[in-house]
């Protein structure tokens, strides 16, 4: 019963981005302030959890995300079971914690929270983006505790090296630019003075503000509370110290890595890279690069799956 629930808990995920994306109506009250903070050690993770049911579906978001990134999904799951979503440390409404933030740290931290807030395995994990690094090492450190995984446009180990090789031009002008983007933020945030057009450099959230304001005032405050988040001191260096790590975490993910057996695996890979603005060469060079990757994670389980959502960009949920 427990493996059904799980398999189930997965292929929910795999086509909840359908649901997502059929309604923009979400209740922005569980973002307004922290949920459950939990202590890990001298300091908190904000940690928010509904439904009932095991296995406990547990999503780690992307690059300088919070628990928000998972408004859609989230009370989709809870209807099947329980889910709990988290900000590592830095983001949203949990504390600082000191460098670097590569993926044992990250792991470390979330296997405190689960266990300190009594949340027993197994566990459905589920990671975006970077947090496809994060999870992986989870389960290679901790397998008896994990039952199933979903990876949603993940990142891979060591990414920029294969990118730089397939497709130097893509490589050059998205992963260079955007980790020197990545620095002047830091930058401007450790000054402590943002100017109009740092935020909207570097908050994501500054051009739906207007948008989201429209639409009422909890969702108002919930936007000025994103954008007020994403471009604070904490939320600014936190997201550039895990960039900054990725040559670590990638080593560690790629020394603990092992066949998951028979764990259900999905893989979620959009089509982002398919509209990026360079030639259509370097567009082609890069996506096979990403979904080649993915089907390797895949086959990390035997009963592994890449599932291409066409259409999609990064943020599929």
């Amino acid at each position: 019963m427990r493996a059904r629930a799980a398999l189930i808990s997965v292929l929910a995920l795999a086509s909840v981005y359908a649901l997502a994306r059929a309604s923009s109506a979400f209740d922005p009250a569980p973002y307004l302030h922290a949920q459950r903070l939990v202590d890990v050690g001298g300091r908190t993770l904000n940690l928010y959890c509904t439904g009932h049911g095991s296995p406990t579906v547990v999503m780690d978001a992307g690059l300088g995300d919070t628990t928000f990134t998972w408004r859609y999904v989230q009370p989709t799951l809870s209807r099947t079971t329980r889910v709990c979503s988290y900000d590592r440390a830095g983001m949203g409404f949990s504390d600082v914690a000191a460098a670097p933030r590569d993926a044992a740290a990250v792991v470390s931290d979330l296997h405190a929270l689960l266990h300190n807030a009594g949340i027993a395995p197994p566990y459905v994990l589920v990671g975006h983006s970077i947090a496809g690094l994060y999870v992986r090492l989870f389960a290679n450190r901790y397998p008896r505790e994990v039952r199933a995984m979903v990876l949603v446009d993940p990142s891979f180990p060591f990414q920029e090296r294969v990118f730089f090789r397939a497709a130097p031009a893509f490589a050059k002008r998205y992963v260079v630019a955007t980790t020197s983007a990545a620095l002047q933020c830091v930058q401007a945030a450790r000054s402590g003075t943002y100017t109009a057009a740092e935020r909207a450099r570097c908050s994501a959230i500054q051009a739906s503000v207007p948008e989201m304001c429209a639409r009422g005032r909890s969702d108002c405050m919930l936007a000025h509370l994103l954008e007020r988040q994403a471009a604070s001191y904490r939320t600014s260096l936190d997201a550039w110290l895990e960039m900054r790590a990725i040559p670590i975490s990638s080593e560690e993910v790629q020394r603990s890595q092992s066949s998951y057996g028979a764990m259900p695996l999905v893989v979620l890979t959009s089509t982002a890279l398919e509209s990026l603005p360079v030639s259509k060469a370097e567009r082609n060079a890069a996506w096979r690069v990403w979904d080649d990757a993915h089907d390797k994670i895949a086959a990390l389980s035997t009963r592994g799956s890449n599932v291409v959502v066409h259409g999609s960009g990064h943020y599929i949920q």
